[in-house]
């Protein structure tokens, strides 16, 4: 079961006014997920979000990839303008063109971007690793940033989705970054 790594949203944006909480513990885990992942040649993808008249419009000093951590020259990158990485985007039929069976997610925003994307993702047939330590949020006025992510850590492995596929794996799996293994084939 070919997988790949789909890196969202990790732009200047979230470092406004001040650096998420773990920011630092959680980019070396991403990072060493990108390594890992290019070591077996999953495909990895960095996803960016483009949402004008903001801190998210394309071209703007904030809309910039962190400095920390950047996709490098020839690195797939895919443009997006909703909290869903497949819609309106070529995502699937790209993934799809490489095989890629199941999609291990990270990145920014907990309870936007990242778990949109898993939901659509599993709703698009992938088998999908949630990694449990390597996707963050602010303190919103409802809940902390350590509510939000523990919240859907339990919350989306125990949603029903049903693959269509023959795999037995269950569509949405919670995996610390330590554990994730990457397949090519």
């Amino acid at each position: 079961m070919p997988s790949a790594l789909l890196i969202i949203d990790l732009q200047q944006a979230i470092l406004q006014p001040e650096p998420p909480p773990e920011f630092d513990a959680v980019m070396a885990r991403i990072s060493g997920l990108i390594a890992r992942a290019k070591a077996t040649g999953a495909p990895v993808v960095w996803v960016q979000h483009n949402e004008p008249g903001g801190a998210w419009e394309r071209g703007s000093a904030t809309w910039q990839w962190l400095e920390t951590i950047a996709p490098q020259p020839g690195d797939w990158v895919l443009h997006k303008q909703s909290s869903d990485a497949f819609h309106h985007t070529d995502l699937d039929v790209q993934l799809r063109q490489r095989g890629v069976d199941h999609v291990v997610v990270c990145g920014w925003a907990s309870e936007f971007c990242v778990d949109t994307t898993v939901r659509s993702a599993a709703s698009h047939d992938y088998a999908v690793t949630l990694v449990a330590d390597a996707h963050l949020t602010k303190d919103r006025p409802t809940l902390s940033a350590a509510q939000i992510k523990t919240h859907l850590n339990w919350l989306l492995p125990n949603l029903a989705v049903k693959r269509e596929s023959s795999s037995a794996r269950p569509a949405i799996k919670v995996t610390p970054s330590a554990e994730i293994q990457f397949a090519t084939g």
